[in-house]
């Protein structure tokens, strides 16, 4: 069964999504034809599937030629996590590599859009953790609204800028549901700090400060005539807020190795429409080389 699912900042497109529901402590895994040297775990945006990931990041031949384990989790309907929801999905994903024997030596996380958000804050709770064995050695995002405060603010501008209907409601609808979720940052600012990896206007970092010790690389394709097409600014792209992070995390934990990898012209989704906000603009050769490296 399918449903069609406006995914906007999550994903700024129409797509067709698997209707599963959303599932914590659910997860698939794909395990390479030959023998395996590293786990790759990842986490699609908003609302997307283990099958949607497979049919949109086309990520599992090339995974299965590089020896890399795949752990496609099944959480999809989350654009934040409960303190007690981040632990979940870091014991999950412990008891998965240990009763399914996957390589614990070399994993990296990975996620698009709000998987994003949502991975970096599961990998810096690993990271901390003493209850939690298995550690990342890697983590990227692709195109990420890692800032909700940022994000709400962006999608209240872009539902009364836009000139495209369709944008201006979803964007709308993306306000509405920051709402219900959290309240309005001017009341609640402090919760949408708790639920971010970061905020740049307050700089704070206490979400992230974990990742020090681990490699990460951020995803983005700002494309600009594609933004002034759909009446978007640079300021309302996450490539605007990847940015800040990166400058943010090289100011604020220079230890940190951290990549923004910007690309251009990359970004399409799998019917072959133009998408800069999509998993195609990962070199998946490129990422499979850096991934066995470690």
């Amino acid at each position: 069964m399918k449903k069609t699912a406006s995914l906007l900042c999550f994903t700024l497109v129409v797509i067709s999504v698997s209707a599963q529901p959303d599932n914590l402590s659910g997860f698939e895994l794909i395990r390479p034809g030959k023998e395996a040297v590293a786990t790759l775990i990842l986490f699609g945006g908003f609302p997307e599937t283990p099958v949607d990931i497979e049919r949109e990041f086309r990520i599992r031949p090339i995974a299965g030629e590089y020896g890399v384990n795949l752990l496609l989790m099944k959480v999809n309907q989350r654009i934040l996590l409960e303190d007690s929801e981040i632990m979940i999905l870091a014991n999950t994903i412990e008891k998965a590599v240990a009763e399914h024997q996957l390589i614990k030596e070399n994993i990296v996380i990975g996620g698009y859009s709000s998987g994003g958000n949502l991975a970096m804050l599961v990998a810096n709770q690993m990271m901390i953790s003493k209850n939690i064995s298995i550690k990342p050695k890697g983590i990227f995002v692709v195109d990420s609204p890692l800032d909700l405060v940022w994000l709400y603010e962006a999608s209240v501008r872009v539902s009364k800028q836009t000139v495209d209907e369709e944008y201006a409601r979803n964007y709308g609808y993306q306000v509405q549901l920051l709402e219900q979720l959290i309240g309005k940052p001017s009341e609640v600012r402090s919760k949408y700090e708790h639920f971010s990896p970061f905020n740049y206007q307050t700089k704070i970092m206490k979400n992230v400060e974990g990742l020090k010790e681990v490699e990460l690389r951020l995803y983005t394709e700002p494309a600009p005539e594609w933004a002034t097409e759909h009446g978007l600014h640079e300021q309302d792209m996450n490539a605007f807020i990847l940015q800040r992070f990166y400058e943010l995390m090289k100011a604020e934990l220079p230890s940190s190795s951290i990549e923004l990898i910007i690309t251009e012209n990359k970004g399409y989704d799998s019917g072959g429409k133009r998408n800069p906000h999509h998993w195609s603009v990962v070199e998946k050769q490129e990422l499979m080389e850096w991934i066995v490296s470690f």
